[in-house]
């Protein structure tokens, strides 16, 4: 669940964990993808595509810690991206 939103925004069709596998082979890689997001250019389409999945109970990072916690940090960084997005978008920012 965490994966296919990170997935969704970062512009990948195909949100699968076969996917999300492919995308996390070089670790380094997939950190680097992440730290050169581009958190500024975050269209609604990616943020209406990841409602379905942000809006879910268990999509918390404290629910997720308890699976993991490099998904917990992952769902923060998706939480963050998406608050961030609407901050922009009303002009708080």
């Amino acid at each position: 669940m965490v994966l296919s939103a990170v997935l969704v925004l970062l512009g990948h069709k195909d949100c699968s964990w076969n996917e999300a596998r492919k995308v996390m082979k070089i670790p380094k890689e997939f950190l680097e993808i992440l730290h050169r997001y581009d958190k500024d250019n975050i269209s609604d389409k990616v943020i209406k595509n990841l409602q379905p999945i942000i809006s879910r109970e268990d999509f918390d990072p404290k629910i997720v810690m308890s699976k993991s916690s490099a998904a917990a940090g992952l769902c923060e960084w998706v939480l963050a991206l998406v608050q961030y997005h609407k901050l922009k978008k009303s002009g708080a920012t």
